[in-house]
């Protein structure tokens, strides 16, 4: 078995275990939700008077979601809500041509 298929493999059990139900809305108006299961992703970043240097220290969010191109075909200012309740707004779709996964940057909607 190759490497890209062992890789493809993996990408879709770990998308398998770790996506969440959500729906997904086109940007175009009246646009039906698609129901989908999306990964999302969140680090937070800290930056600013990492040396005692004066200057305050900032929490930056970083938030992106993972979502399978079989299912939807992600569009920025589209917006994405999980079952959960926490609900995206995609600023920045990164296709990959060599994975049926795209990362979509989002912010909070």
């Amino acid at each position: 078995m190759s490497w890209e298929r062992i890789r493809a493999s993996a990408k879709r059990v770990v998308h398998s275990t770790f996506a969440r139900e959500a729906t997904y809305l086109a940007p175009e108006a009246g646009a039906t939700p698609v129901a989908a299961r999306i990964r999302l992703h969140t680090k937070f970043l800290r930056y600013g008077d990492l040396e005692s240097d004066g200057f305050a220290q900032v929490i930056d969010d970083v938030n992106q979601v993972m979502v399978d191109s079989g299912e939807i075909i992600p569009r920025q200012h589209g917006v994405i809500e999980f079952a959960s309740g926490p609900k995206y707004r995609i600023t920045n779709v990164i296709p990959d041509k060599d994975s049926e996964f795209w990362t979509c940057e989002v912010q909070p909607a």
